[in-house]
């Protein structure tokens, strides 16, 4: 398990993110996807959340989201809150994974955090998916669910 993300460096964050990448290359040969920047975001009352990269795997997929505190206030997202809507389901992030976050990840005013979040979903992800944020604070406010799309994995050209 990682230690508690407030005050870890980013540059923590992307090796962590670039080494689990890197383990997964010789699995069936995932999918990594780097997301135009600006491409996927969507943005619910002060927290702002951006896919940055996408592995699929076999098995399920990895996404590296930017998460960003817009506002002066502290905000508070709970690990449990944080879901992959996919074919009807939703699967909650893999906390076994090295990678998962925090239980809570603490974003100051201002601040962002890159997080590497793990779903198994037993099948390749053949159709779009939705990241869902069920559970982010902003002081004793709970902000309302932020949905954010993920693509599909690319068909191979034959």
């Amino acid at each position: 398990m990682l230690p508690d993300v407030v005050g870890r460096r980013p540059t923590t964050t992307v090796l962590v993110t670039v080494l689990l990448l890197a383990g997964c290359a010789g699995r069936g040969q995932p999918a990594v996807v780097e997301h135009a920047e600006g491409e996927l975001t969507e943005t619910v009352g002060a927290l702002t959340a951006e896919l940055r990269h996408t592995l699929y795997r076999d098995q399920g997929v990895v996404l590296t989201v930017q998460l960003r505190n817009d506002s002066d206030q502290p905000l508070v997202v709970q690990r449990e809150g944080i879901l992959l809507a996919y074919q009807g389901l939703e699967f909650a992030l893999d906390v076994e994974d090295p990678a998962a976050p925090s239980e809570q990840t603490e974003l100051a005013a201002g601040a962002s955090e890159e997080l590497a979040i793990v779903f198994v979903t037993g099948t390749r992800m053949l159709e779009p998916g939705k990241l869902r944020l069920r559970a982010v604070r902003q002081g004793d406010k709970w902000l309302e669910a932020l949905s954010l799309e993920v693509p599909p994995m690319p068909v191979a050209a034959d």
